[in-house]
């Protein structure tokens, strides 16, 4: 800026100014007043805020040093690719933070702290099932019962793809006694502390993976097959059925390893096991557990089993394909339609048709299948002579244990001599398998089937005190629970009271189990882990399944 004597030698050079220019000092000398006093105004209010301000308290603040971070170099977003989702590979969870690809299995390894029943959860990649298949336009213009464990939308409390179940442990559209989701709860407990190291559940030796004190549960039985393979699905859908999958729940790390474990016993043709059986229970659990967390690590391996189901599908060689579908037998070929095997497919089918994944005509032959097992076995019968001739309401139909698709024979318990009653409810007596796959592929209330198997279970099957037939118990409740109305309200006051009173509750290796001795099927010597799975599961049914039939005003529409 110049100095004051700079500033009067300039003005001693500059010209003598004109009238004219006289008159614009004398208005810029105004100008320059008034900005004077405005200045001089804001300076005194100044002054005055500084004396107000000083009386406060100064705190002195150290000297802060401003740090100049260096912006990151953006790089563009890779591009999409352009191929369909099914041709590209695979993609496992992210579990971890290092470029180490792990299972799920060595990843519960490490984030699962001692004494927790789970790790935080971790989100993984997810997939989209088929909004369609909440309906089966194959199977009828009604939508039949989108899934077992299903209704197109979580399981159970849990929320997600599998909604509306009745509210679990409380009264909601389920109307769930309160007792039931505490049995539930202390079994899936027993579950997990009998769960062995490696994933799975060891029909055999299962009591030596638990460290409670007391007196440890007695061994189980191998049976024919791989016992494990079953035993280790029926587990997974016990927990499946309470809300918790491979994601989510409290018990996810426990779900997590128990599917790992079943993916590393496929064979490269897709088989779990040996045979029809402990293959459909272990993809039923791969399939439910798929449709509520649709992440990509179980679809590939999930379809793959589910195609060994369809190609292992019993064929009509009268019929022409697709129509040549029926059954299962234990093993491939032949004529032998297995009732008990069939109904494990069945609902294998129908969870992985929930999740999106491809089921062709299989659900379809399995109608075929109900429907001329079932003709074949109420006709020229001491029960029934004809099945289109059956009252709805008053008539009983039954279903044998083995229909052949050849020669139409069945094998199915004797009726008494008296005409009354069959001699055995305890064997080659599948009305239960009947009553459920009925319930679940389409038939609705009136429905001469549907009604008769019902009425048929009512009068025969429901259970008068513990021991009994679990697997019967297990099967009925499920398709009792769909009819609704009186027979599910006394098969409930009957049933579902009884299986509590039955829990063992003593402390101990035992705790939240059902004792199997006395239970009164073929195979019930597996042990503690069957029977237990098999009564959990009857337990879930008011949150694992919304009913078909729809209930108003206490009475069965």
């Amino acid at each position: 800026m110049d100095s004051e004597a700079d500033f009067d030698a300039q003005q001693a050079v500059q010209p003598a100014e004109t009238h004219e220019d006289a008159g614009r000092g004398r208005m810029g000398l105004a100008i320059w007043a008034a900005s004077a006093a405005t200045h001089a105004a804001a300076l005194a209010l100044m002054a005055a805020i500084y004396v107000v301000v000083a009386d406060e308290t100064e705190i002195d603040l150290p000297p802060a040093k401003t740090v100049i971070v260096p912006q990151a170099q953006k790089t563009p977003p890779p591009e999409k690719p352009e191929t369909a989702f099914d041709d590209q590979p695979m993609l496992l969870p992210e579990v971890s933070d290092t470029t180490e690809q792990q299972s799920p299995l060595e990843v519960a390894k490490l984030d699962t702290p001692a004494g927790e029943l789970d790790a935080p959860e971790t989100p993984v990649p997810m997939e989209k099932g088929r909004d369609e298949a909440v309906s089966d336009v194959e199977m009828g213009q009604n939508a039949f019962f989108t899934a077992i464990g299903a209704d197109g939308g979580a399981a159970g409390k849990r929320g997600g793809m599998y909604a509306g179940r009745g509210t679990r442990g409380g009264h909601g559209p389920g109307k769930a006694p309160r007792f039931t989701d505490k049995a539930t709860g202390k079994a899936l407990r027993w579950f997990k502390r009998h769960q062995s190291p490696d994933g799975s559940w060891d029909a055999e030796g299962y009591f030596r993976n638990c460290t409670a004190d007391g007196p440890k549960c007695e061994p189980g039985k191998d049976q024919a097959g791989d016992t494990d393979a079953a035993m280790t699905g029926y587990a997974i859908l016990c927990f499946l059925g309470d809300g918790n999958d491979h994601q989510t729940g409290p018990y996810r790390t426990v779900v997590r390893n128990g599917l790992q474990w079943l993916l590393d016993r496929q064979k490269p043709d897709g088989l779990i096991g040996q045979r029809n059986y402990e293959h459909a229970i272990a993809t039923m659990a791969l399939a439910q557990a798929y449709g509520m967390s649709p992440d990509p690590w179980l679809r590939a391996p999930t379809q793959k089993a589910i195609d060994v189901i369809l190609q292992r599908q019993i064929r009509d060689g009268s019929a022409k394909a697709p129509y040549d579908r029926l059954g299962w037998d234990y093993v491939s070929g032949g004529a032998r339609n297995d009732a008990s095997v069939t109904g494990w497919n069945v609902m294998a089918l129908k969870a992985a048709m929930v999740a999106g994944l491809e089921v062709g005509e299989g659900l379809s032959g399995c109608k075929t299948w109900l429907d001329r097992a079932w003709k074949a076995s109420n006709t020229g019968k001491p029960w029934c002579a004809k099945p289109e001739s059956l009252d709805p309401y008053k008539g009983i139909s039954r279903f044998g244990y083995v229909w052949n698709n050849a020669t139409d024979e069945v094998q199915i318990s004797d009726w008494d001599a008296a005409g009354a009653r069959p001699a055995s409810t305890a064997s080659h007596d599948l009305a239960p398998v009947g009553l459920m796959c009925a319930a679940f592929m389409g038939h609705r209330a009136g429905d001469p089937m549907l009604e008769t198997l019902g009425n048929y279970v009512s009068q025969f099957h429901l259970p008068k005190a513990w021991p009994c037939n679990t697997y019967y118990l297990y099967y009925n409740t499920l398709g009792m629970y769909q009819l609704g109305g009186e027979r599910w309200d006394a098969w409930a006051k009957q049933a579902l009271p009884l299986l509590a009173d039955a829990q063992r509750s003593d402390e101990g290796c035992m705790n939240g189990s059902w004792d199997w001795q006395g239970t009164q099927f073929h195979g019930s010597d597996t042990g503690r882990v069957l029977s237990t799975a098999y009564a959990c599961l009857s337990m879930q049914v008011y949150w694992l399944y919304d009913r078909q039939q729809k209930e108003k005003a206490g009475k069965r529409l």
